[in-house]
């Protein structure tokens, strides 16, 4: 388990609102003392001017000590997005061959820690920001800055710095004890020591995780709980309701949509499916929160409170690395966009639906990233899941054409250009 330090600006921030806390308490005291005739004018206007110097001194240091605050949580932050970079750059390696899926899981596993305790520490490094007195400075201990850079150590570098040194000291011993089968547990057991996947037991095995989907069937079947039905009600009801779909981007109720599909709401309701299907009653929806959107790329980032229902985030894919001609679906829940009502008990949309086809194009219109495909787009996909035959969302469908002379022209919103974003938005 890493080590855990407690940030000296915890100490330093704690301590000066203590020493705030007694020159406030003296400045009292002192106040007291001229109220009942106990201490002379004399000695009570230097006393007093003794004490406010002090004061600004400490009210100057605490603005200090939350500007390293701040520095440690911009840091932390940027580190938090090189985190998530290598955490695709290892998907990428893996879909290309380079790696095989035992190294996939172990580096994936490390990076996901570090991700973990990214957020952790910029969480508390938050609650540091918005203490206002020592009472509201936490005592727990917050993680330490992870290096994933030293820790991504590429299997060339390792064996060049560690284990060809030993070879060469040891080579006769290693040399009969690999050929025999009897190497040392300890080596087995060494961090930087890379297993082959034929050779993982069962006791040295990673832990399981979530094996990609081949094809676009298995993909769908993956990705169907991660999209989520979306109602827009605007102008306080007058003109009913308008619907769309998002996906779950994030366990703690991240959702993303099409700008849209939130556009100009008096409230934004979210249905969770639940064994494949939607239910429109009173007790289902979650209200949103709409947290960022950009009306020019038509992307928009909402939020909800989950609770205890345990949500199921997509898996973000590489929209540049997809190719022409590639199978993709898009999935989302086309419905009448003016409902009547949203409140009876048996209103039920069932599953959400799938469309099939291909990468037509990559297309750039006014400056915002699109992914041209013939699957079929319909009112109420908007704001959904274009996915790859690995279960991965590579576009936000949004828009498709009706020309008399042209057929099957839809648009998504291309992953890449939304990331930045996405990730702005989760690493808050």
């Amino acid at each position: 388990m890493r080590k855990k330090v407690v940030d000296i600006e915890t100490k330093d921030l704690k301590a000066a609102f203590q020493k705030k806390d007694q020159i406030q308490k003296l400045l009292a005291d002192l106040e007291s003392l001229r109220a009942a005739g106990s201490v002379t004018l004399e000695r009570y206007g230097p006393l007093r001017s003794d004490y406010q110097r002090e004061m600004e001194a400490v009210i100057s240091e605490i603005a200090g000590i939350k500007k390293q605050i701040l520095d440690k949580s911009q840091s932390a932050k940027q580190n938090l997005n090189l985190a998530k970079t290598d955490l695709q750059n290892l998907q990428a390696a893996y879909n290309a061959g380079t790696i095989s899926l035992a190294q996939l899981h172990k580096r994936e596993e490390k990076i996901n820690r570090l991700i973990r305790e990214y957020r952790a520490r910029i969480d508390a490094l938050q609650s540091l920001q918005d203490a206002r007195s020592s009472a509201q400075i936490a005592t727990e201990v917050i993680p330490a800055e992870a290096q994933v850079r030293q820790r991504m150590w590429p299997a060339w570098a390792i064996i060049t710095v560690i284990v060809a040194p030993v070879l060469l000291i040891t080579g006769g011993f290693w040399f009969w004890a690999l050929s025999t089968n009897t190497a040392p547990q300890s080596a087995a057991k060494s961090e930087n020591v890379t297993v082959p996947s034929e050779q993982v037991t069962a006791t040295a095995a990673p832990e399981p995780k979530e094996i990609l989907p081949s094809n676009i069937v298995d993909a769908v079947e993956v990705v169907k709980p991660s999209v989520v039905f979306i109602v827009n009600r605007s102008h306080g009801g007058d003109y009913g309701y308008y619907s769309g779909s998002g996906t779950v981007i994030d366990q703690r109720g991240y959702i993303l949509t099409n700008e849209h599909v939130i556009h100009d709401a008096s409230y934004v309701h979210v249905y969770i499916p639940e064994n494949g299907q939607v239910r429109m009653t009173r007790d289902d929806y979650y209200d949103a929160t709409i947290i960022s959107s950009d009306d020019h790329a038509d992307i928009a980032i909402i939020k909800i409170a989950p609770g205890k229902k345990p949500l199921k985030p997509i898996r973000l894919g590489s929209s540049s690395s997809i190719r022409d001609g590639e199978d993709v679906a898009a999935i989302g829940y086309p419905f009448p966009d003016n409902m009547s009502t949203e409140t009876s008990d048996s209103t039920s949309i069932g599953s959400p639906t799938v469309t099939r086809g291909s990468v037509s194009a990559h297309r750039e219109m006014k400056g915002v990233d699109y992914i041209q495909t013939d699957t079929a787009f319909n009112h109420g996909n908007s704001g959904g899941a274009l996915i790859n035959s690995r279960g991965e969302l590579v576009g936000i469908p949004t828009m498709f054409l009706k020309l008399e002379d042209a057929q099957n022209m839809n648009f998504a919103v291309a992953i890449d250009f939304a990331k930045p974003l996405i990730d702005k938005e989760l690493s808050k």
